[in-house]
């Protein structure tokens, strides 16, 4: 009897440290899981990605909370997130930066060529800044080219593309392609296509479905095949096609500078499907396209000069919305747009003409335009220096003065720090709703696993009872 007893306890005893343990595995199974979906939410370069959507598909912040401010000495405007990391530049050095608290992991010296550097993501082991390709995980330096430069001009946004292996540049008055299908060695030149109008300055090539989108002075659009440099389609616009734009589902899209018009192109012929002129339905009150564009949820969204930020239909050209910042912008950044928000430098505090403007950076709703939030700082436009990565907000917080188109770099003011915003992510507890495994399927997978157990329980206090009965009634007959 004591025996049956004892046993009976000891499996009892088993069943329920099973249960505590296999609930732990699942648990911990789920955490990681939703960890490693947070990672994939990256930044891979200052545009977002080679189509320079500057979207984001993961999570964003809904309130400006500042999580950490890192100093990190003479940063420069732009950020990159990727292998878990934010990414920085100054003059003299990488910066990679931990994502959770803003700590330096390593800091890498390198011989710049000019200033405001740019990391580039090429793949998990390989990174470019500059003429400098880099280990991501420990800064080591891999190489150092002779002969290629990711950055080639004040304004030039060039574009790595992971989709066919190759970076483009624009190079004065050409179009450059260099092959990095071998990222372990320096890269090969492929092709140079002469592009009318070029310059050293302002002019931004972006990619999209195998072509590459090049920019010009004059008054033109211009569309390559991204693998041999030949010219698809050249259409003639009303004014200069200059800084950077962006490719979404077979159009292209481009703020003009000169003419205050958003063009939209048909990508693969060139045909001008519709133009947005603010001047049609509002006063004109001084404004212009310029930095970039930001595309999502089926609009194009940029800042104008005008101090509105536009929300523009990419189906009809119609305006969705606009909003109003505190004034005039100086010279408007670039948005960033995540998880149905956009984030962008909205008022200035530098101004033409000597009379000063207000800072004010903003969270709008993406669909409707509505304020979520605004904090008085400006993210460096013109070079907005802000990304949405890992569920969170980051950026360099700092101004710009009327000098804003010199050369020496010294019109920026940083600060010298990197803000990263958002909601408090513990590691390794964090659960967060993936496509895979969503809160309601783990709270339905956790209720099947306990249920589970609980039979199993009850079956066996069942088989207990009825072994305790057997055991009474042989102990009467015996007596």
């Amino acid at each position: 009897m004591n025996g049956i007893r004892i046993h009976a306890l000891t499996l009892l005893a088993l069943l329920f440290v099973s249960f505590l343990s296999v609930s732990a595995v699942t648990l911990q199974a789920q955490t990681t899981a939703s960890e490693g979906d947070l990672l994939q939410y990256d930044w891979p370069q200052f545009k977002g990605d080679s189509s320079f959507t500057r979207f984001s598909a993961g999570p964003a912040p809904d309130t400006p909370d500042l999580l950490w401010s890192a100093h990190v000495t003479g940063v420069q405007p732009y950020l990159s997130a990727f292998n878990g990391m934010i990414f920085v530049g100054t003059n003299t050095s990488a910066v990679a930066l931990d994502r959770y608290t803003g700590s330096i992991i390593w800091e890498t010296p390198i011989e710049m060529v000019r200033e405001w550097p740019i990391i580039y993501k090429i793949d998990d082991s390989h990174l470019v800044v500059q003429s400098t390709c880099l280990n991501p995980q420990t800064g080591e330096v891999i190489w150092i080219s002779p002969d290629f430069c990711a950055d080639t001009g004040i304004f030039s946004s060039n574009v790595y593309s992971p989709e066919e292996k190759m970076f483009y540049l624009k190079v004065d008055s050409y179009t450059e392609a260099w092959d990095f299908s071998n990222p372990q060695v320096p890269p090969t030149f492929v092709w140079r296509t002469y592009v009318p109008g070029g310059g050293r300055t302002g002019i931004g090539t972006t990619y999209g479905d195998g072509k590459v989108f090049a920019g010009s002075f004059m008054n033109l659009q211009m569309a390559l095949d991204a693998k041999t440099g030949d010219v698809l389609w050249s259409t003639r616009t009303k004014g200069p096609m200059i800084f950077d734009g962006s490719y979404t589902d077979g159009v292209f899209l481009r703020g003009g500078t000169d003419d205050n018009t958003m063009y939209c192109f048909n990508a693969t012929t060139g045909e001008i499907i519709w133009t947005y002129i603010p001047d049609e339905e509002y006063p004109y009150d001084g404004g212009y396209f310029t930095s970039g564009t930001a595309v999502a949820y089926g609009n194009v969204y940029e800042p104008n000069k005008d101090g509105y930020v536009y929300a523009i239909n990419i189906a009809t050209g119609q305006l969705v919305w606009r909003y109003k910042g505190p004034g005039t912008v100086l010279w408007p950044g670039f948005a960033s747009v995540a998880d149905g928000k956009v984030y962008v430098t909205s008022g200035e505090i530098a101004q033409y003409g000597g009379k000063g403007g207000t800072s004010e950076f903003v969270c709008l709703d993406a669909f409707t335009g509505e304020v979520i939030w605004k904090l008085p700082i400006e993210a460096l436009a013109p070079r907005e220096s802000t990304l949405v990565a890992y569920g969170r907000l980051y950026l360099i917080p700092g101004t710009v003065t009327d000098a804003v188109d010199a050369i020496s770099g010294n019109e920026y003011t940083t600060f010298n720090q990197v803000w990263a915003i958002g909601e408090q992510i513990v590691p390794d507890v964090t659960i967060v709703p993936t496509p895979t495994a969503s809160p309601a399927t783990f709270a339905v997978d956790s209720l099947i696993l306990v249920a589970a157990v609980l039979i199993i329980v009850i079956l066996f206090l069942v088989f207990l009872v009825a072994v305790l009965r057997l055991d009474r009634h042989k102990r009467r007959e015996t007596l």
